[in-house]
C-alpha cells in the first residue's frame, strides 16, 4: 500500500541520515598507535597513585612526565612535578606495562631459516637484542585480541590481559640471518601437539595471527624495558613524542578495545 511504502521510505532516510550524520567516534584506539610501543596500564597505575603521576626510572635516574589526551577521564588529576611513581617499587597481580608489537611475518611465510619449522609462530617487529636489557618477555592473551572468542574478549579485561599464552616463546630467531629478529615459536621443536597446555585456547589463536596483528608481551624487568625504550627512541622523540602510551578501559564496553588517555616523556 501506499503508506507501506512512505513508512518504508521514511525509515530509510531516518537510517541514512543517522549514518552520514552521526560523527565517526575520534577515539585513539590502542590499534591505532605505532609500533612497537609500551604501553602502561593507567586503570593499574591508579591503583597505586592517587592521581596521573610522572614515571621515574631509578636506575637512570630519568623521569617521564604525563601528558594527557582529551581522552583522559576528567575526574583523573595530572599529577605536579614532584608526583612520582617509582616504576621498580610495582608489585602487583596483573602486568602494570606491555610491549605492544605488531606482526611482520606470519606462519604461512615460513623459510628455512626459521627451523625447527613445526615450532615457527610469528615474526614481530619487536627485536630483542636492541630493545630488551633482557630478552625474557613472556606473550599474554592482551588487550586487543580479535582472535579469541567472546569468552576470552571477557576475560582479557584487565587482570585477564596478562594472563600467559603457555607453550609459547619469544626471543631471538635461531639462525644467524634472525639473530636480530623477534621470533615467537613453540617451546618445544614439535610444536603445539607437544608443548601446549591443558587451556589450549589461550595459546592456540597464535596459530592464526596475520600481518599487521597486534600482541602484548610482558617483560621480565618493567624498568629495564622502560629504559631499553628511552633509549632506542630518544632521537626519535624529539620529532614525534615518545613511545609509551597509558590506556584504559574504564567505562569501555565490555570487550571492547581500551582507549589512549596519555603519553609519557
Amino acid at each position: 500500500s501506499n503508506r507501506r511504502r512512505r513508512l518504508n521510505s521514511f525509515a530509510l532516510f531516518a537510517l541514512l541520515r543517522l549514518l552520514v550524520i552521526r560523527p565517526a567516534s575520534t577515539f585513539t584506539l590502542v590499534n591505532d598507535v605505532k609500533t612497537p610501543c609500551l604501553l602502561v596500564d593507567v586503570d593499574r597505575l591508579l591503583d597505586n597513585s592517587p592521581c596521573l603521576p610522572s614515571i621515574h626510572l631509578p636506575q637512570n635516574d630519568v623521569t617521564l612526565y604525563p601528558h594527557p589526551t582529551k581522552d583522559l577521564d576528567s575526574s583523573i588529576d595530572v599529577g605536579e612535578e614532584n608526583d612520582k611513581f617509582d616504576i621498580s617499587t610495582f608489585k602487583g597481580q596483573s602486568a602494570l606495562i606491555y610491549l605492544h608489537s605488531s606482526v611482520i611475518r606470519e606462519r604461512e611465510s615460513v623459510t628455512e631459516d626459521d627451523a625447527p619449522l613445526n615450532a615457527f609462530l610469528a615474526e614481530l617487529d619487536l627485536s630483542p637484542p636492541s630493545l630488551l636489557a633482557s630478552e625474557k618477555a613472556q606473550l599474554v592473551l592482551g588487550i586487543n585480541n580479535h582472535h579469541v572468542g567472546s569468552y576470552y574478549w571477557a576475560r582479557s579485561v584487565g587482570m585477564g590481559a596478562s594472563m600467559e599464552a603457555p607453550g609459547i616463546s619469544f626471543g631471538s630467531g635461531t639462525t644467524p640471518n634472525q639473530k636480530d629478529k623477534g621470533i615467537l615459536r613453540w617451546e618445544d621443536d614439535g610444536g603445539p601437539l607437544d608443548c601446549n597446555s591443558n587451556d589450549g585456547k589461550r595459546s592456540e589463536w597464535v596459530n592464526f595471527l596475520r600481518v599487521k596483528d597486534n600482541v602484548q608481551l610482558i617483560p621480565q624487568c618493567d624498568e629495564d624495558a622502560f629504559i631499553a625504550f628511552v633509549e632506542r627512541y630518544e632521537d626519535e622523540e624529539e620529532k614525534n613524542g615518545s613511545r609509551v602510551y597509558g590506556f584504559s578501559s574504564k567505562s569501555r564496553p565490555l570487550g571492547s578495545e581500551p582507549i589512549i588517555v596519555c603519553k609519557w616523556s
